[in-house]
């Protein structure tokens, strides 16, 4: 009869496996949706969408008729705060500007004058960066398929082990903690800000190298005895 925490184990082992499928499964799906948009955006003609015109909003904000509350959340910007902006882009084949200017006339009146302008829009660009982004999404999602393939192994090397330090339990959890580096070294790379992703992943990584050096001295234990 197997040891009450090896069953607990085995159990946990089995839902993991359930749930990585599933997950799997979502991926790929979104692999196949993404793969679909990228070819969608690539091809699209130059003058597949056409967008011209202008805009013009203007935001009036009277603090003295505002509540306490209301009037401190504004003094720390969290109620209302635009920043001004003065933005003209002219690239690739797309003319588009934006414009925030604020008018203060006192204390507690001001006012926002918003205003945007295209006048040239090159959907053949705007394709390609979509395109781009796509290809992006797609990276991370295969780096996150890899990571799951191993995951999977592993839960499935844990649904049926008769100890946690069995040699093939510790060379899957091994690989599990290195199949999570092409992950953390794409989002990275594509987010720019993934650096609590990679020392997560480290993290991961040196409990691995932990728990295999324990199930090292386990082994030494069990020969000497």
């Amino acid at each position: 009869m197997k040891n009450a925490n090896v069953s607990k184990i085995n159990t946990l082992g089995k839902v993991s496996k359930v749930i990585v499928v599933i997950l799997m499964a979502v991926i790929i799906a979104g692999i196949v949706a993404t793969s679909l948009s990228a070819i969608t955006m690539a091809t699209l003609p130059e003058d597949a969408i056409q967008i011209t015109g202008s805009a013009e909003t203007e935001i009036v904000v009277d603090e003295s008729k505002l509540g306490s509350l209301a009037g401190a959340m504004i003094k720390t910007g969290t109620l209302v705060n635009i920043p001004t902006t003065n933005i003209h882009f002219d690239q690739f084949g797309t003319d588009f500007s934006l414009n925030v200017i604020e008018n203060k006339t006192d204390d507690t009146h001001y006012t926002y004058n918003i205003d945007g302008d295209i006048t040239k829009f090159n959907c053949k660009a705007f394709g390609i960066a979509a395109t781009m982004g796509c290809l992006a999404g797609i990276l991370i999602l295969v780096a996150s398929l890899v990571s799951c393939i191993f995951g999977k192994r592993l839960a499935d090397a844990l649904a049926k082990c008769d100890s946690p330090f069995e040699d093939n339990v510790l060379k899957k959890m091994k690989a599990f903690g290195f199949s999570l580096i092409p992950f953390a070294v794409v989002s990275l790379i594509i987010k720019g800000v993934g650096l609590l992703t990679a020392l997560f992943v480290l993290v991961i990584i040196l409990f691995i190298f932990v728990f295999n050096y324990g199930a090292e001295l386990q082994k030494e234990s069990d020969e000497t005895v």
